[in-house]
């Protein structure tokens, strides 16, 4: 309740006080966010990758609550663990999305779209994203590296 009423209160972005902290590894002076771009569309195809130095207005930009607590499906894309975005967590928020009241909306139709055209199924059902969708993988990588 301290937060609805600290909110209504200061008249503020609601999603304010759900910002966290970024977590620092012991050794790091400074932290920097990596952005994942996923490109669909006709030549424009494929994923960048992007650094900006982590800030409190880029916590704030991004909304970065962290991670799932407990034993509970990870759905959050602001994460620190890289398997997360690469695994479970866009098809698990999709999931939560397509049974509330956004679904239909702009973000369920591009997370819908991310998760079709990148993410491969697993046979037990989970999805990972797949790196020939992003032109990552086969004979021409690696040649050309």
């Amino acid at each position: 309740m301290a937060l609805i009423g600290r909110t209504l209160n200061e008249g503020d972005d609601p999603l304010a006080d759900l910002i966290q902290p970024a977590p620092k590894p012991p050794k790091a002076d400074t932290l920097y966010l990596v952005t994942l771009d996923f490109r669909t569309g006709p030549g424009r195809h494929g994923m960048e990758a992007g650094l900006v130095e982590i800030d409190q207005a880029v916590l704030r930009r991004y909304c970065w609550v962290g991670n799932a607590v407990g034993n509970r499906p990870q759905k959050y894309l602001t994460t620190n663990v890289l398997e997360y975005l690469l695994g479970p967590a866009p098809a698990n928020l999709l999931a939560v999305l397509e049974t509330s009241a956004f679904a239909g909306g702009v973000l369920h139709r591009r997370l819908n779209t991310l998760v079709a055209e990148f993410y491969l199924v697993l046979p037990d059902g989970s999805r990972r994203l797949d790196p020939a969708r992003l032109g990552l993988a086969g004979e021409d990588l690696i040649a050309s590296t």
